[in-house]
């Protein structure tokens, strides 16, 4: 997550809004923000991360194959998809 100087309406985003891993792979998710975020699912498959304030890292391990919403609960123009193949 970082801040996005370029767009002031909208000011945190993922650096990515899709990644692809194999099957037993994990994503580790740095705030490298400002702000408060979270890593939420959009309909289930991984443990939300709760609050992540400024600097938290989280680390999230993918065990089935499929494609995984995310979002941020409190921006919700933050989201994107983990492809696990």
């Amino acid at each position: 997550m970082q801040d996005d100087a370029t767009n002031p309406t909208e000011p945190y985003k993922f650096s990515s809004s899709s990644v692809s891993i194999a099957c037993g792979g994990k994503v580790v998710i740095t705030n490298n923000s400002s702000g408060t975020h979270t890593f939420s699912p959009t309909h289930g498959g991984f443990k939300d991360s709760g609050n992540m304030n400024p600097s938290s890292t989280v680390s999230v391990s993918f065990f089935f194959k499929g494609s995984y919403g995310f979002i941020c609960s409190y921006h919700s123009w933050m989201t994107g998809t983990v492809h696990v193949t």
